[in-house]
């Protein structure tokens, strides 16, 4: 190599060195010393005609070298007129950072990172329905206006089918999207290497006629980070933020990470593989501790362009409760949702607490505590249902179906019912009466309306609280006005059931209701050895409820029936009966004192406890334990306003026979009645006792009814009279 070459190379070498140092120093210094910000309204006209509303940019724009990065200061979009809050979306600082290889030798513009901080979205719904967001040109499929002309058909594919078209995780598939528009074309090529927000909020506000104060939902705290963003392909994501509503008093933090995949357009967003951790708080006052959730699933995809969304594979732990959930779904003008749940160790009561929601006061602590099973569900414009009920609650199983339908007017909807239910015991879920809730309530009042408790069925009534003055309940604690609006067809069967202390088996209830006609026929069941044949009939239209029961009794074991229902079995026997009941009323106080009707009873083989006549006509003594054996008891009268009227009383023994009458209040359950009782057989050293007639009185409450005899009946009835005469001269004569 000659002297020159080498010298000629030399300085090329130095070029080719020193030159790109130059451009490298001139950009620099180019980067230094220009002001950027005469490009701002470059920039903010570029925003106002991507967005279609009016931008601004009231802070510096910046440039930083390491790494080459943008950053603009106080970004706003300001609100139309009409809207209360000054801006749509306000941020704090956003910074770009962009790949100088892309710049200078792709010459392409690559974000490799863009980070935003302190965002804030105002979205808001006026009266009249207009929002401030269905101006902007690449959310349009987001307005009311995009919804009417998709028309999407209704078309319920199973369940099935939409989880195969959310099954794309985890692969670089690109999701099913409308070809974008020119007016899209801000944010169909977005790609970068990182995503972060930082300190950041939405809040959607709904003004409604008459509220002086919209409701609010608030997502705040937002914090996300995302890495090798680019639309239709996964990518991993973190994100961590506070949810609260106006309308609920908890409020939700969320802390998870998922796999996130989004179309170009942003209409279709897919979250693959996520696992959250939730806590959920109440307001300090309320004294409840924290709650902690986890929730994960496979896929949940929500597409914006066909107003769908579909659910799979999700799963909400509570410990130790689980709930699993698949699911889908249209929401707009012809929306719907369906899917399948399926749920372990629900404690409703302890749900209720921790979500701020009121529970029953029930008197018994394990009522609805144990819950478990899983049911298909769907809803629709045209139809409501849970199908392939199979529930535990309590020890108690139900399976079946339920569900509501629109009538050919479309003018109302019918519920209907096919339930099985078994080992159902109504007295876990017996209420407390609500306390009157003023200043100063009388303490003994509210004593007595617990120690009624039962007699009530454990329903409040407007005497005995100020929170229930403007509503009324039936006494199964059925709101009037569900009743008098309901239409329905149902069947419901029950193997076993026990309800206010009584046991019945094979229950069977057909239900009808209509225009405030509501019939239970029939209403049968097995019940003590017996058995119910009954039907009871339901009349709301009017201002107080009616109620219609008739029916007969057979073959029922008296004594555990009395025992169980009333702790009180001083009658035994087989029993017989027949019973027309009329009534009306709002509770059961209501219920007895407007009571008429027929009632009649037949009891064969039983006994009266407390004393035994037969031993003293036998000559013997008797006590308190001993009891009075009947061949036969018969019971007949009529009801009129709460009183029962005992127009037939007859009781057949072996030593003697009775008959009688008197009355039974059924309000306060007073007696008082007169049995004349024939001396059929006396002792054998009294002969000339038989045929004598013996007035007794009985008297006192139902439960402890006292008798005694009417000594001064019993001397002024000529026939004893003669009797007793003759028996004093036969034991003189003796």
């Amino acid at each position: 190599m000659t002297y020159q070459t080498r010298v000629w190379i030399q300085r090329f070498t130095l070029v080719s060195m020193v030159l790109p140092l130059l451009v490298a120093l001139g950009f620099v210094s180019a980067m230094l010393f220009m002001d950027f910000n005469q490009y701002k309204p470059q920039l903010v006209k570029l925003i106002s005609d991507k967005t279609g509303y009016q931008a601004r940019i009231d802070g510096d724009l910046k440039v930083g070298l390491l790494p080459f990065s943008l950053t603009l200061h106080e970004v706003g979009i300001k609100n139309p007129a009409g809207f209360h809050a000054p801006d749509l979306a306000a941020i704090e600082a956003v910074q770009v950072q962009l790949s100088l290889w892309a710049l200078f030798v792709d010459k392409t513009l690559r974000l490799q990172g863009v980070e935003l901080e302190g965002a804030h979205l105002n979205l808001e719904m006026l009266v009249d329905g207009k929002s401030n967001w269905q101006g902007i040109k690449s959310l349009s499929f987001l307005t009311d206006d995009a919804a009417k002309q998709q028309k999407v058909s209704l078309g319920l594919e199973p369940l099935a089918e939409g989880l195969r078209y959310a099954a794309v995780a985890d692969q670089e598939v690109p999701l099913a999207a409308p070809a974008p528009s020119p007016e899209q074309s801000l944010i169909n090529f977005w790609m970068f290497d990182s995503l972060t927000l930082h300190n950041s909020q939405v809040l959607f506000q709904v003004y409604e006629a008459g509220l002086p104060e919209p409701k609010q939902m608030v997502l705040s705290n937002i914090d996300l980070m995302a890495f090798d963003v680019a639309p239709n392909k996964p990518f991993q994501s973190s994100l961590s933020m506070t949810l609260h509503s106006s309308d609920l008093p908890q409020t939700w933090h969320l802390e998870g990470l998922t796999t996130l995949n989004v179309d170009a357009s942003l209409k279709t967003w897919q979250f693959n593989n996520w696992n959250a951790r939730i806590r959920l708080n109440l307001p300090a006052e309320m004294q409840v501790p924290e709650m902690h959730l986890t929730s994960e699933g496979e896929a949940l995809r929500l597409d914006f362009a066909q107003q769908r969304w579909v659910l799979q594979k999700g799963l909400m732990t509570m410990s130790p409760a689980k709930v699993a959930l698949d699911m889908q779904g249209r929401w707009g003008l012809e929306g719907f949702y369906e899917g399948h749940l399926k749920a372990e160790n629900f404690n409703v009561p302890k749900w209720l607490r921790h979500i701020g929601l009121p529970s029953l006061n029930f008197v018994n602590d394990k009522a609805l505590t144990q819950v478990a099973g899983e049911f298909d569900f769907k809803a629709n414009a045209e139809e409501s249902s849970l199908r392939n009920l199979a529930l535990t609650v309590d020890g108690a199983t139900l399976v079946g179906q339920v569900w509501q339908n629109q009538d050919a007017s479309k003018t109302s909807k019918t519920l209907g019912f096919d339930l099985d239910i078994n080992d159902l015991d109504m007295d876990i879920y017996q209420v407390r009466h609500i306390q009157a809730a003023k200043e100063g309530a009388d303490k003994s009042a509210a004593s007595n309306a617990q120690s009624n408790a039962k007699d009530d069925k454990a329903l409040p009534s407007a005497a005995q609280s100020t929170e229930v003055l403007n509503a009324t309940y039936l006494p199964l604690a059925l709101p009037i006005e569900t009743l008098r609006s309901l239409n329905a067809q149902g069947q419901l069967t029950l193997g076993k059931l026990k309800i206010w202390q009584h046991r019945f088996e094979a229950v069977d209830i057909h239900v009808s209701a209509k225009e405030g006609q509501l019939a239970l026929a029939p209403l049968d069941a097995q019940m003590y050895q017996g058995q119910l044949q009954s039907k009871l009939q339901l009349d709301v239209s009017g201002k107080t409820p009616a109620y219609v029961w008739q029916g007969k009794m057979k073959g029922l074991d008296l004594s555990a029936f009395l025992q169980e229902g009333w702790q009180n079995a001083q009658v035994s026997g087989v029993y017989d009966g027949y019973f027309d009941l009329r009534t009306q009323g709002v509770n059961a106080q209501l219920l007895r004192q407007n009571m008429n009707g027929q009632f009649s009873a037949y009891v064969k083989q039983g006994a009266v406890k407390g004393i035994d006549l037969n031993k003293l006509l036998s000559g013997q003594t008797s006590g308190a334990k001993d009891a009075t054996a009947f061949k036969e008891l018969v019971v007949d009268g009529k009801i009129k306003n709460g009183i029962y009227g005992l127009q037939k009383l007859t009781l057949i023994s072996d030593r003697f026979k009775g008959s009688g009458f008197g009355q039974v209040d059924l309000v306060s359950g007073a007696v008082k009645a007169q049995v004349n009782g024939l001396v059929i057989t006396p002792p054998p050293s009294l002969p000339n006792l038989a045929g004598m007639e013996v007035p007794i009185q009985l008297q006192g409450p139902l439960a402890k009814v006292r008798w005694s005899v009417d000594l001064k009946g019993l001397l002024n009835h000529p026939g004893n009279q003669e009797r007793l005469l003759k028996e004093v001269s036969r034991l003189f004569e003796s």
